[in-house]
């Protein structure tokens, strides 16, 4: 049945017939202008008829209908429509059918041409829309424009004319049923079920998964517009742990019988048991006030962790994570972790239990300091000294737990990784107590694997006048030295040319009352002498000695050492201390 006869709207948008765009058909019409020889007849009037023309005043009774309503109720996909046009000589001339496609949430897009062609339905002047391709005429979910174009003869001096007549339909297609999925992965609890909305009710819901797993698709029996999806049916079973599935609405039909247009997809996040991560399988070395956190790959709510020590420990249960501080730290300790059992937020067993072992690295040992406590007469000259048991592994925290009492200017300069020497700016200060130590605990020296002194270390010394040894090697003497007053010049034999005694600024670093001396001379010649008298190394092998072998002093005869008779090197040995500056000039 066609609709009511309309009168033309406004169109939107230009109707070009003419250039037969996607979705017109026309439809040949018996009116046509004259031909040439009547053309030429009209034109031999003359002057005469052009000045007198008479238009015969004649209205075609004109209509165009449809069957779809303005504004009617949304038509199924596979209705009918039907288009006709009435009136003396009028003919349907052309249809153009045109949709926009209507989202779920309203939205439209741009209005596109749908190709159509006329079939004749039966009736003169009626005819049925067709579909011009395989496509289905009509589809749900769209806001649709139907322009038809009717060509009405006018007749009229001095010739026919034809006039066209728009109109156009508005009408919609029912909506087709919309999942109304989320847009980011759902995380059920272990085993539960998930579900999701839809536009319309539905009658049946169909499901599928990947990876593969079983699954199982229903609808709500409360409510018809909700559906279901089971992965791993109630227990969970066949599914991959912390598995992400994509699950893809393949079909689904509303009560209405309308069904799904496309599949629809959405992602349900398979809760992890919880793991823990980078879990040390070697000892875990805890310094002081540092911590140990273990981390989960998924959250936690729960978890039975306890230790197997005296040493008092101070658990704490995050989010996602165990810390473990120790508030009493005690050095050289030994203890277990162990994490019995955690279960996530989602209900997840922990997958295996944990244990992890732990120690604390043993402490510092007592340096060694020089000179011992309670030494008298050091020289003023001398670079008091601290000496660890073993590598210290931040020098420059060490530095700063050095100390010497009353403060002395100069530096700590360190010769090893084990020993560190005070080097006053000029000297000691002379026959002054003073004390040199380091503070212990965690700000203190540290060994590489992070122990600490547990106590302070000192030693108290007391200073001697300032005592220097002077040699001149063109003189060939000795000259000692106290508060820069010369007390006593001895002869002395220095290293020939062939071997020189080294010039410079030294100190005596060590003392021996004897020594075996085993060399080879300049000349090639060996010597092995074993009761060297009152030896004081100055620099390298470079000593002071006696040499009592040596018959005469003051010309140069040994091979770079400073040599004196016994008598004289015993003096100079009871005379100078360690640290004695040695200064030997040509």
């Amino acid at each position: 049945m066609l609709g009511n006869p309309s009168r033309p709207e406004p169109v939107e948008g230009p109707l070009d017939f003419a250039g037969e765009p996607a979705g017109l058909v026309a439809v040949a019409s018996r009116f046509r202008p004259l031909g040439v020889a009547a053309a030429a007849a009209i034109v031999a009037v003359g002057a005469w008829y052009a000045t007198q023309v008479v238009v015969l005043d004649h209205s075609a009774s004109a209509a165009v209908n449809a069957s779809v309503a303005q504004g009617g109720s949304p038509l199924r996909p596979d209705a009918t429509i039907l288009v006709s046009a009435s009136g003396a000589g009028v003919e349907l001339e052309g249809a153009q059918l045109f949709r926009t496609e209507v989202s779920d949430d309203g939205s439209r897009s741009a209005e596109q041409a749908v190709p159509v062609r006329l079939q004749s339905a039966g009736e003169e002047g009626s005819f049925q829309v067709l579909s011009a391709n395989a496509a289905p005429l009509l589809r749900p979910d769209g806001a649709y424009r139907l322009a038809l174009r009717v060509a009405a003869p006018r007749p009229a001096l001095p010739m026919p004319r034809t006039d066209f007549l728009d109109q156009q339909y508005r009408f919609s297609t029912v909506a087709s049923p919309h999942p109304r999925l989320p847009s980011t992965a759902l995380r059920p609890r272990w085993a539960d079920p998930v579900s999701f909305t839809w536009s319309e009710p539905m009658q049946d819901v169909a499901a599928n998964v990947q990876p593969a797993a079983p699954i199982r698709t229903w609808v709500d029996p409360a409510d018809p517009t909700r559906s279901w999806v089971q992965l791993g049916g109630e227990s969970g079973a066949g599914l991959a742990d912390g598995q992400t599935y994509a699950i893809t609405v393949a079909s689904a039909q509303s009560t209405d019988g309308m069904t799904l247009q496309e599949p629809a997809s959405f992602e349900v996040a398979v809760p992890s048991r919880p793991h823990f991560v980078d879990v040390p399988t070697a000892p875990v070395t805890l310094h002081y006030a540092e911590s140990f956190t273990l981390k989960s790959d998924g959250d936690l709510a729960r978890a039975d962790v306890s230790t197997t020590s005296d040493v008092p420990t101070q658990i704490s249960v995050d989010r996602n994570q165990i810390r473990l501080a120790l508030p009493e730290y005690r050095q050289g300790a030994e203890f277990d972790l162990n994490i019995a059992s955690a279960t996530s937020p989602q209900g997840a067993p922990l997958g295996q239990p944990v244990r992890i072992h732990f120690v604390t690295p043993p402490a510092l040992e007592a340096p060694t300091v020089e000179p011992d406590d309670g030494t008298v007469g050091v020289q003023p000259y001398s670079h008091p000294a601290i000496t660890f048991p073993e590598p210290v592994a931040d020098q420059a925290a060490a530095t700063r737990a050095l100390q010497i009492d009353p403060p002395v200017a100069g530096h700590w300069e360190w010769t090893s990784a084990r020993r560190a020497e005070f080097v006053p700016n000029t000297r000691l200060p002379v026959l002054t107590d003073l004390t040199i130590g380091v503070r212990g605990g965690p700000d203190g020296p540290r060994t590489v694997p992070g122990g600490y002194l547990e106590d302070d270390v000192s030693a108290t010394f007391r200073t001697t006048d300032f005592k220097k040894i002077e040699v001149s090697l063109g003189r060939q003497t000795m000259t000692l030295f106290e508060n820069g007053s010369p007390i006593r010049t001895i002869y002395v034999a220095t290293g020939v040319s062939a071997a020189p005694t080294p010039t410079g600024t030294f100190s005596v670093y060590m003392k021996a009352p004897q020594m075996r001396f085993r060399g080879v001379n300049p000349d090639g010649s060996h010597y092995d002498i074993p009761d060297v008298h009152w030896v004081m190394p100055f620099w390298g092998d470079y000593t002071i000695h006696g040499a009592y072998w040596r018959p005469r002093f003051g010309v140069p005869g040994s091979d770079g050492c400073v040599s004196m008779t016994d008598a004289d090197a015993k003096l100079v040995y009871d005379w100078a201390d360690v640290g004695t500056p040695v200064v030997i000039h040509s």
